[in-house]
């Protein structure tokens, strides 16, 4: 519960939901591209502030169902090997 709490603090804090990731450091800048949080409070923004529609981000929205889809085959081939 706590590793949970402290790894979703530190995606919200590196997300740039509250700061911009701009005023990061270089090595938070990089650090923060990887962090999927970052990339869907970006399509959010972009959608209810400036009403950006599908053509503008749909690239990103794939980004994140292709690191989803990654992320629940990896969980499924681990799950398989502990219980086989």
């Amino acid at each position: 519960m706590f590793i949970a709490f402290f790894v979703i603090l530190i995606f919200l804090l590196m997300s740039g939901l509250f700061t911009p990731v701009d005023s990061m450091p270089r090595w938070a800048q990089r650090a923060a591209e990887a962090n999927p949080v970052k990339h869907f409070v970006s399509i959010m923004r972009a959608v209810l502030m400036r009403g950006a529609g599908l053509e503008t981000v749909g690239w990103p929205i794939v980004g994140l169902a292709v690191a989803g889809i990654a992320v629940l085959a990896l969980a499924v081939a681990r799950y398989r090997k502990s219980v086989a």
